[in-house]
């Protein structure tokens, strides 16, 4: 019999990373932790249909994946049992990993939460902030050719505190698609062919995804361009040629942050921005 975690892990494939009660998305626990108090409550985990305690066969024909909320508020109750209807859900929902491969372009990938993601197909639904904020913090710019670790979250996180309030957003997810796609540098970019329209194209899923205005705004493309000189100074080696950049930098100071400080900040600054965004008159730095 397979282990359980991997049993758990193959229902919340099959389900789409939703709880089979409350269908709400749960985050797949990578590796076992020690939290201060109780995991989250989205929590995915394993859910005996029949419960044990109640003489359910512990095989993955009785298993599905729940929330760590509906898991405890369910328990062994006799009036808490999938019906029919939710028996049927499950069945469908395992029927559609084996037919996304075909109904949908390309072949998919694991993120960081557990989610399946088509880079060639992207939809708005698979596209999770946690998954972007952890690939980004553990991405190097400029493909490692760095003194220290330098991260494209905090990066990110520069660029958004220097545009205007209304572009800060933008600029905080502005490079978001390197968490689906390799972060190809510039001098080789526009001699892959079709590699442009497949970013674009999952760009704009992105934009969806977080009531972005399709197009990079003007002020953010300014802000990737002026941090340039920053970068050059403060986290490249000795400078063998001219970058001919075409503005001065933005004096930010770049602190080389752990990847796990890069995501938190990261996250932190996106939560900031949709909440303010929310509030008319909210004001954003």
């Amino acid at each position: 019999m397979k282990p359980l975690r991997t049993r758990l892990h193959l229902r919340f494939v099959q389900q789409g990373g939703d709880c089979i009660w409350c269908g709400g998305q749960m985050q797949f626990p990578h590796k076992p932790r020690k939290f201060k108090n109780r995991p989250p409550r989205n929590t995915a985990t394993v859910e005996h249909i029949i419960p044990l305690a109640l003489g359910g066969a512990d095989n993955v024909d009785n298993l599905v994946a729940a929330c760590r909320s509906c898991n405890t508020k369910r328990g062994t109750r006799a009036d808490f049992y999938p019906d029919e209807r939710v028996l049927a859900l499950l069945k469908t929902k395992t029927k559609g990993v084996s037919l996304m491969a075909k109904t949908r372009k390309g072949d998919w990938m694991q993120t960081y939460t557990g989610r399946v993601f088509w880079p060639l197909d992207p939809a708005p639904q698979d596209v999770c902030i946690e998954d972007i904020a952890h690939a980004l913090s553990m991405s190097c710019r400029y493909n490692g050719h760095t003194r220290r670790f330098y991260s494209v979250a905090e990066h990110s996180v520069l660029v958004s505190r220097h545009v205007p309030p209304e572009d800060a957003l933008w600029g905080l997810l502005h490079d978001a698609t390197e968490a689906y796609l390799p972060d190809v540098i510039r001098p080789i970019k526009p001699h892959l062919t079709g590699f442009k329209e497949i970013e674009n194209r999952l760009m704009d899923v992105i934009c969806q995804r977080f009531q972005l205005s399709q197009g990079m705004p003007q002020s953010v493309h300014h802000a990737d361009s002026a941090i340039l000189a920053d970068e050059q100074k403060q986290v490249m080696g000795g400078q063998p040629r001219d970058w001919n950049l075409l503005y001065p930098g933005l004096d930010v100071q770049i602190k080389c942050k752990m990847p796990s400080d890069a995501e938190a900040d990261f996250l932190s600054r996106f939560h900031e921005l949709v909440m303010l965004r929310n509030e008319p008159s909210g004001e954003v730095s």
